[in-house]
């Protein structure tokens, strides 16, 4: 998750730092002037997927703005493409 947070970071020019809990476990949390990233990994600390309908995603991005966030559809992280998956 570090290379992908130090992506995602790059390329929204924003530093993210890690965070704990008990629902998500670990994960990382930044923000910029106008949105907040929010990366986890797939599985809780049980083991259960949080995003059931997308099995094969090994890390989940969560962006919230005002912005569609074009830049990150198809951006690769150590040679994984990122999709996009929902507009919210």
């Amino acid at each position: 998750m570090e290379d992908c947070a130090r992506s995602i970071g790059a390329l929204f020019e924003i530093e993210l730092s890690q965070r704990e809990s008990d629902y998500l476990g670990c994960y990382m949390i930044g923000a910029g002037a106008d949105f907040k990233v929010k990366l986890v990994e797939q599985s809780d600390p049980e083991g259960e997927l949080i995003e059931s309908e997308y099995p094969d995603l090994g890390i989940l991005i969560y962006l919230d703005g005002e912005s569609d966030f074009p830049q990150v559809d198809g951006h690769e992280v150590s040679g994984v493409r990122i999709v996009g998956i929902s507009g919210s």
